[in-house]
This record gives structure tokens, C-alpha cells and sequence, in this order.
């Protein structure tokens, strides 16, 4: 069962981890695991971005701007500048990290700190 698991998860582009959810070495060891799953995730996102958001939106600024809600001069007269204002980029979130200890390790490189708690125990 789990050598088919795992041609599954090169099939599609998963590391094998993230497709059973089980991860067995460390946070660090676990990590490019984590960020091979991220960049699969942020691959399907821009195809949904660009095949159903993009399209969607340029509907809406079609019907927007030919109704006079949204004022966009030159938007059907010229193609390069209707391409101009329907221009969007579709964000999303980052990657799962321990952002807090990144950080510190870029400022402080070789140096570990302790996060100061501020809360009452």
C-alpha cells in the first residue's frame, strides 16, 4: 500500500509526507517536504487564479465599465490599455514556517534566541 501511496504523491507532484500526513524526522528534516508540498499547492492556486479568478474578473470590469460604475477611459477603445487595467495578480498566503526563528536567523545568523514570552502563566 505504501509503495502505491507513493506513486501517487510523484503522479501528482506531493512529497510523500504531506500526501499521508505523517511526518517522521524532525522540523528540520520534515522541512523541504513542507516546501515541496508548498510549491504544488502555490502551482494548482495560480492555475485556479488564472483559469477561473482572471476570467471572472474581466466579466465583471467589462460590465462594470460599459455600465459607467467604473470610470476607465480608453478600456474599449484600446487593447493595450484594456489589458492595462486588467491587469490583477492573485495573491495568497506564504509557505507554513516558523517564521519567528527565520528571522532571527537572518538577522542574528549562528546565534539562537529565546522568544520572550509577554503573557501571564
Amino acid at each position: 500500500m505504501q509503495s502505491v501511496l507513493r506513486e501517487v504523491g510523484i503522479a501528482i507532484g506531493l512529497p510523500f509526507e504531506v500526501l499521508i500526513k505523517h511526518f517522521t524526522a524532525s522540523y528540520s528534516a520534515s522541512r523541504p517536504a513542507l516546501l515541496g508540498a508548498w510549491r504544488f499547492f502555490r502551482n494548482r492556486r495560480q492555475r485556479v487564479a488564472d483559469g477561473f479568478c482572471q476570467p471572472i474578473y474581466e466579466a465583471f470590469m467589462d460590465e462594470a465599465v460599459s455600465s459607467g460604475r467604473i470610470s476607465a477611459p480608453g478600456y474599449f477603445d484600446e487593447p493595450p490599455l484594456r489589458k492595462a487595467y486588467l491587469q490583477a495578480q492573485w495573491l495568497s498566503d506564504s509557505p507554513m514556517a516558523d517564521r519567528s526563528g527565520e528571522m532571527q536567523r537572518t538577522i542574528f545568523p549562528g546565534r539562537h534566541i529565546q522568544p520572550i514570552c509577554t503573557c501571564s502563566a
